[in-house]
C-alpha cells in the first residue's frame, strides 16, 4: 500500500491521469477557436466579404464545436470510470438508439 495519497493516485490511476490531463489541455487550446472564428465571421459579413469564405468559416466552427464536444465527452467518461462508450456524445442519435435496444430491460420496464 502506497505511504501517500499522492502516490496511491499515481500508482492506481496514473494512465488515466494523464490522460485527462492531455485532454483537458486540448479543450482549454480548443477553448478559443471558436471565439476567433466568430470574430472572423462577423468581420467579414461586416466587411462585405464572400459568401463563400462566410461558409468555409461556419463549417470550421462547426467543426471546432463537434471536436470540442468529443473531447468533453471522452474526458468525462474517463474520469467516470466509464470505458465502455469514450464518445458517446459524439456518436449519432442512431447508433446510440441501436445500442440501448441491445440491452436488457430495466426493473421498471418489466413491470408494466
Amino acid at each position: 500500500m502506497p505511504s501517500t495519497i499522492f502516490a496511491y493516485v499515481l500508482r492506481f490511476t496514473g494512465k488515466h491521469q494523464v490522460g485527462l490531463a492531455g485532454l483537458s489541455i486540448a479543450v482549454f487550446a480548443l477553448s478559443t477557436a471558436p471565439l476567433e472564428l466568430q470574430r472572423r465571421i462577423v468581420n467579414t459579413i461586416v466587411g462585405h466579404g464572400a459568401f463563400a469564405t462566410v461558409v468555409w468559416l461556419a463549417l470550421g466552427y462547426a467543426g471546432v464545436a463537434l471536436i470540442e464536444q468529443c473531447l468533453n465527452s471522452a474526458s468525462t467518461s474517463i474520469a467516470a470510470g466509464s470505458r465502455r462508450v469514450p464518445f458517446a456524445g459524439c456518436a449519432p442519435r442512431w447508433a446510440i438508439i441501436a445500442s440501448s435496444r441491445n440491452r436488457s430491460p430495466t426493473p421498471a420496464s418489466r413491470s408494466r
